[in-house]
């Protein structure tokens, strides 16, 4: 799949990047959130438009929901410099995300 360049300027700082201009130029792929690792690109869609995201830190956690039984997420952290909190997104294992290769 190619990713059209929609976003012209991002609003969480230096570190997350605009989209490329070009499209042809970088593929996205949907990846089981269990693979994501340290140094990968994804694009994350909160709202704002996409966003590049790139991946700083990797947790697994397991979340007990209402109903007693437990969930397991992963929690991925993207640095925004020295005077800002990170950037965390948070997913359920077996979702899909999308890497930027």
């Amino acid at each position: 799949m190619k990713w059209p360049a929609l976003v012209e300027h991002s609003q969480y700082g230096d570190h997350m990047t605009e989209i490329p201009r070009d499209p042809t130029n970088h593929d996205v792929v949907l990846i089981p959130v269990e693979q994501v690792q340290l140094g990968f690109s994804l694009l994350i869609d909160e709202g704002q438009g996409p966003q590049v995201f790139h991946v700083d830190n990797v947790r697994f956690r397991s979340l007990q929901g209402a109903d007693g039984s437990y969930v397991g997420t992963y929690l991925m952290t993207a640095e925004r410099g020295e005077d800002a909190d990170p950037w965390k997104v948070e997913y359920a294992a077996g979702t899909q995300v999308s890497r930027i290769m």
